[in-house]
């Protein structure tokens, strides 16, 4: 028995029934879900019975009793994985390795090469870092014998493997803490569109987004993300990602004056002003920072935060600034291409074509928007 067919042996022991679909090797790209047959659209592909699923409800007394009450679940699930593995040994020959997040996660890769990260990738991987600080001082007091680069890989794969799990238990918790782990369903890589996932308190469901034929990969998707949150949460990027986003957090706080910030800040306004490739338009809040730059006597934040005109005609002059905000992006990125190329060395080269291939899709964005 080969290690797939050992681990939905396993699986299936726990309830967990799968149909017409079943992990293999892409080549390139480690594993995937395939399609054994034809598939219809609404079909079952796989369901995992509540048993089987790793959550807030199978937490072991024994590691509650230990963990700090304010532990995050991300990091209980964490030290529950790794005091306590899947009991079948093929799982850990199929997830990713150490190695492997530290050659394609920015949290692994050096100073000098998250310095050259774009600035929201950056900020995600700050707060990436926090995180993993956050728990790991938790789980370090819980649990003194366990090893940071243990409890850190273990993280890992929490995290890039737990769906979003909302039941009445769940509600009580934030939505970040409600994560769940479940068996073969981690096997489907991401796309920007994907099959159907539903939960309840009986079953955790994957369906047919649209009909498939045999040996044809499938997907589901991790949320509308940007390359920027894929990059750093998940070490890797989607080509034409309509959901892609071009901060423009840099440009526009360097040009807004203090008092102008300040009344961002209080309205919740300031920061995260995205411009959006799958409209081609910035966001609300972009428009809204960029009409305080228009030189208006008395700045009308909440009618432009809901959309509104006033008698100083600032939102055309807003759009008038784009052409010039975008073109300050573009030479932002080509200054860090530049550096990049200049750091250039054998041993990173494949994280500084990341790098590059990221700032050149901003750059592409931001071209686009000045046509």
């Amino acid at each position: 028995m080969d290690t797939i067919d050992s681990l939905l042996q396993w699986a299936a022991d726990q309830g967990v029934v799968l149909d017409g679909v079943r992990p293999s090797r892409i080549p390139g790209r480690g594993l995937g879900m395939v399609a054994t047959r034809h598939i219809h659209k609404g079909e079952v592909l796989i369901a995992v019975p509540t048993p089987a699923i790793r959550s807030r409800h199978t937490l072991p007394k024994s590691l509650m009793g230990k963990a700090p009450t304010n532990m995050t679940l991300h990091g209980l699930l964490a030290a529950d994985l790794l005091l306590h593995p899947p009991d079948v040994a093929a799982w850990g020959t199929l997830v990713p390795s150490l190695a492997d997040f530290e050659s394609s996660t920015p949290f692994f890769w050096p100073e000098t090469l998250q310095d050259l990260l774009p600035p929201e990738a950056k900020k995600l991987l700050r707060t990436q870092q926090q995180r993993f600080r956050r728990d790991w001082s938790h789980a370090h007091a819980g649990f003194p014998s366990v090893a940071e680069q243990d409890y850190l890989y273990a993280w890992f794969l929490v995290g890039t493997r737990s769906f979003y799990y909302q039941v009445d238990e769940t509600l009580p918790y934030p939505w970040h803490d409600r994560l769940a782990l479940l068996p073969v369903a981690d096997m489907f890589n991401h796309a920007s569109v994907g099959c159907a996932v539903a939960f309840s308190t009986e079953v955790y469901d994957v369906t047919a987004d649209r009909d498939y034929e045999a040996d044809e990969e499938l997907y589901t998707s991790y949320g509308a993300h940007s390359n920027d949150f894929l990059l750093a949460e998940y070490g890797f990027m989607l080509q034409d990602n309509p959901h892609d986003q071009l901060c423009l957090d840099a440009v526009l706080l360097a040009r807004l004056s203090a008092e102008h910030k300040a009344a961002l800040l209080q309205r919740g306004l300031l920061g995260d002003w995205m411009l959006r490739a799958d409209l081609g338009l910035p966001s609300d809040t972009v428009w809204t920072a960029m009409r305080g730059l228009t030189g208006t006597a008395a700045p009308a934040w909440d009618d432009w935060k809901e959309g509104g005109e006033d008698a100083h005609g600032s939102l055309a002059e807003a759009r008038a600034m784009l052409p010039g905000i975008l073109a300050e992006v573009r030479g932002q990125v080509d200054d860090y291409r530049r550096r990049i190329t200049e750091l250039r060395d054998g041993a990173n080269a494949a994280k500084m074509d990341v790098l590059l291939q990221r700032w050149n899709e901003m750059d592409e964005v931001a071209r686009k928007m000045m046509e």
